[in-house]
């Protein structure tokens, strides 16, 4: 998408140019660059009467839109006659301040059919942001493994040490079983 815009100096008192005759005039100038009206936007402020216009077209239509404007507000009379329809207000334009120019908006699809610096920009930060968040949570995830490893081998019970195992006593039913195995051996030889 594209904005084509200008700028008018009209002759007139800035309260004139009610929310009606506001509307009237994006109509009119809707009419005449061949768009819908919802794709014009005005802005009217004080010092004179400084009419700011910007149409929004699709960027394959702005250097149409463009010429049809630049030819309507080549003079101040010309773009009087585009707003005549009006009505409510006598609009006389006293200079067109800034002619008709097209100026691509910031992140859409240029007229070449490609994405703006802008896009591509966001789009290269954005892949690298989540390629760093995803190698530091790879990371991350790898210098805990050995850490819960450790954990578990340091539930097991330790093996006893060989000088610990001459002093390791036996329980005393598994004592009582090897003297009735030494009885019952001596009785049946």
């Amino acid at each position: 998408m594209s904005d084509v815009s200008f700028t008018l100096e009209l002759v007139g008192d800035v309260s004139a140019f009610t929310e009606s005759v506001q509307d009237e005039m994006t109509l009119a100038i809707a009419t005449q660059a061949g768009v819908n009206q919802s794709a014009v936007t005005i802005t009217i402020t004080s010092g004179s009467v400084i009419l700011d216009v910007a149409i929004r077209v699709p960027s394959s239509a702005a250097t149409t839109v463009q010429s049809t404007m630049a030819a309507v507000t080549s003079t101040p009379s010309g773009a009087t006659t585009m707003l005549s329809a009006v009505s409510g207000v006598n609009i006389t334009v006293a200079a067109v301040t800034t002619q008709p120019v097209v100026a691509p908006l910031e992140g859409t699809v240029s007229a070449t059919g490609g994405l703006d610096g802008g896009a591509i920009f966001g789009i290269i930060i954005g892949v690298l942001a989540l390629c760093a968040c995803l190698a530091v949570g790879i990371l991350w995830k790898l210098n805990k493994l050995p850490a819960k490893l450790q954990l578990k081998l340091n539930k097991v019970a330790p093996a006893p040490r060989v000088e610990d195992a001459s002093i390791v006593e036996l329980p005393a039913k598994s004592a009582a079983k090897k003297k009735r195995k030494k009885s019952s051996g001596d009785g049946s030889d």
